[in-house]
């Protein structure tokens, strides 16, 4: 069975939202060929980021963006951070070759984006 652990990168208002919809889909996902943990939040602030955890279930806590992209154990990253940082995070993790799911926008440029 092939596991998926999603980490959370931002732990705002939108961070919690992508929290509770995972929880609330976790079981409804999975399959016996594949499931899905909750394993990281990360947050600057590593107490919001700890609360955020501590609410949705999620097993690790971090407060660098870029270790938890770097870790190998994580497949799936939201990234929900204020709209400038997004396109950095979203590009790091996707030539991490992580799955990612950005909250809007993607880059604040259309030429960033692109």
């Amino acid at each position: 069975m092939k596991t998926f652990n999603i980490a959370i990168i931002g732990a705002g208002m939108i961070g919690a939202a992508h929290a509770s919809g995972y929880r609330a889909h976790q079981a409804r996902l999975a399959s016996d060929q594949h499931q899905f943990v909750l394993h990281t939040v990360c947050d600057a602030r590593e107490d919001a980021a700890r609360e955020l955890a501590k609410v949705w279930g999620f097993a690790h806590v971090a407060s660098d963006w870029q270790a938890v992209i770097a870790d190998p154990e994580i497949d799936i990253v939201s990234v929900t951070l204020p709209n400038f940082m997004h396109a950095e995070v979203a590009t790091a993790a996707l030539r991490a070759g992580k799955h990612v799911l950005c909250e809007k926008p993607l880059a604040l440029t259309a030429a960033q984006a692109a």
